[in-house]
């Protein structure tokens, strides 16, 4: 699937159809026929199944105060030459939705058909998406919530990118995604019914999500699954943050894995220091981490202070700080990074 890095096709201003106040329908069969886009000014459709044709662009008229709401289940349907066969025709454009509202009342608010493909960016989709054998669909910022069954289903699709979106508030899956491939990155999936993720066989890649509030699980990957799994959190999902058999591919419920960067907010410094994973206390949800980028001198422990867990911070010009030497962290209050807690508080 070729992906337009900024959404909208290239058109200029005049390869669309102005917004008019003819029925949605008529507005789509006139754009099609003499445009290659359409601006949309105000809300339309009956709840009707809408075929357009690809590829096409569908979006909103400049400086509206929110996105307009289509009233209908839109459907991609190809559009092959006629000069040609179907079977030497190249795959169509992908049809391009931007700024616009999907309403689905009780069914699909967008199906992508066999062979055809579909990109949106920064919509709001009031129903399900479902992919069909072959489609390919990528949603950029995009707001999918309210379906009837699992927010978006495909089983033997060609490619899904989900990038900084939410699934929520469906009443199955977030995702329920079989025999495919995905990129699904930086979103969020809460609320829903069943479970947030549900993996069948396929190709899986998922970076910086998190899953929460879910009514089963965080992640259901069923038996055969490989997916890869980075820098994600699932947490507050009411069965367990994972269930199946399916493999994770350097699973860690936390969101974060040893070795990797992150940062820690010192108080009494008042800012954010770089830091590193050392290791995860999955048992108290805890994360221990190293400061990187200073210098560690160890002083005696004087009588009163808090035992052999306390060590002085020399670094950076700044006066020695007590610290655990499990989480390295230089602030006041307690320490509850494995079996020896203790209260530990700077030095002055």
């Amino acid at each position: 699937m070729q992906l337009e890095p900024d959404g909208d096709g290239g058109l200029s201003q005049q390869q669309y159809l102005g917004a008019t106040s003819r029925p949605l329908t008529e507005q789509i069969a006139e754009a099609q026929r003499t445009a290659k886009g359409l601006l949309v000014s105000g809300d339309g459709g009956e709840g009707q199944r809408e075929a357009v044709a690809t590829p096409f662009v569908i979006q909103a008229a400049p400086r509206l105060p929110l996105p307009p709401a289509l009233r209908c289940c839109i459907v991609t349907a190809p559009s092959l030459p006629l000069s040609r066969p179907a079977s030497t025709a190249s795959a169509p454009g992908p049809l391009i939705l931007r700024r616009v509202r999907l309403e689905s009342s009780g069914g699909p608010a967008l199906e992508v058909s066999e062979g055809t493909a579909c990109e949106l960016y920064d919509c709001f989709v009031n129903g399900s998406v479902k992919l069909a054998k072959s489609s390919s669909a990528k949603l950029v910022r995009t707001d999918v919530f309210g379906a009837a069954g699992s927010g978006v289903e495909g089983r033997a699709f060609a490619q899904l990118v989900l990038a900084a979106c939410t699934i929520r508030d469906c009443v199955g899956n977030g995702l329920l995604l079989r025999h495919g491939q995905a990129d699904i990155s930086d979103c969020t999936i809460r609320n829903c019914g069943q479970s947030g993720l549900v993996l069948g066989p396929g190709t899986w890649r998922l970076s910086g999500n998190t899953l929460s509030s879910n009514g089963q699980y965080g992640v259901w990957a069923e038996a055969g699954t490989r997916a890869e799994w980075r820098q994600s959190l699932c947490t507050g999902n009411l069965l367990g943050d994972r269930g199946g058999r399916g493999e994770l591919a350097g699973w860690q419920g936390s969101g974060l894995a040893p070795g990797e960067e992150c940062r820690i907010w010192s108080e009494p410094r008042g800012k954010w220091i770089r830091a590193e994973v050392r290791e995860i206390a999955s048992a108290q949800d805890e994360v221990v981490v190293a400061i990187r980028k200073r210098k560690f001198a160890k002083t005696p422990v004087e009588p009163g202070d808090d035992g052999p867990d306390a060590e002085h911070v020399i670094g950076e010009g700044e006066p020695g700080v007590e610290v655990c030497l499990k989480c390295r962290q230089p602030e006041y209050g307690h320490c509850a990074v494995g079996a020896e807690s203790h209260r530990h508080s700077p030095r002055r």
